[in-house]
C-alpha cells in the first residue's frame, strides 16, 4: 500500500508529495530514498526502479520529486505515464533562479532525510 503524505515549504508555500511504500520493519528492510530525475514523477522512479529489480515487495522506497512543475515529462518516457512531472532544478535561463532552486532542493531532501531518515 501506499501513503501519501503532503507538506508545505516556505517561504512560496510550494506543495510537495512524498509518497512512501512498504515500510514494514525497518530493522530488516533496505530503507530506500529515491529521488526522481528531471521532468520526473514517482511513477516514472519506480518503473525504473523495477527494471533494476527494486521493488517495493523486496525495499522500503521514499520516492520524492523536485519542486518545480514542468508541463511535458521527459522525452523517453512521452505516453507512458500521466502527469504531473517535476524537476529539480529551475533552468529557466536566469542564474538567481538557477540558484535559488539548488538550494531549496537540497534543503527539501536535508528535510526529508532528518524527518523520516535514515535511508540505507
Amino acid at each position: 500500500s501506499l501513503l501519501h503524505t503532503h507538506s508545505t515549504t516556505k517561504p512560496k508555500q510550494l506543495e510537495i508529495s512524498i509518497t512512501m511504500s512498504g515500510f514494514e520493519d525497518p530493522s530488516n528492510r533496505i530503507r530506500i530514498l529515491a529521488l526522481c530525475g528531471a521532468k520526473s514523477n514517482s511513477e516514472i522512479t519506480k518503473l525504473q526502479l523495477e527494471n533494476l529489480r527494486i521493488t517495493e515487495e523486496k525495499y522500503d522506497i521514499f520516492y520524492l520529486h523536485g519542486l518545480i512543475e514542468d508541463v511535458d515529462p521527459a522525452p523517453d518516457v512521452v505516453g507512458i505515464v500521466r502527469g504531473p512531472f517535476y524537476s529539480w532544478l529551475d533552468v529557466s535561463g536566469k542564474g538567481e533562479n538557477l540558484n535559488e532552486s539548488i538550494l531549496r532542493s537540497i534543503s527539501l531532501v536535508m528535510r526529508v532525510v532528518e524527518d523520516y531518515g535514515p535511508f540505507d
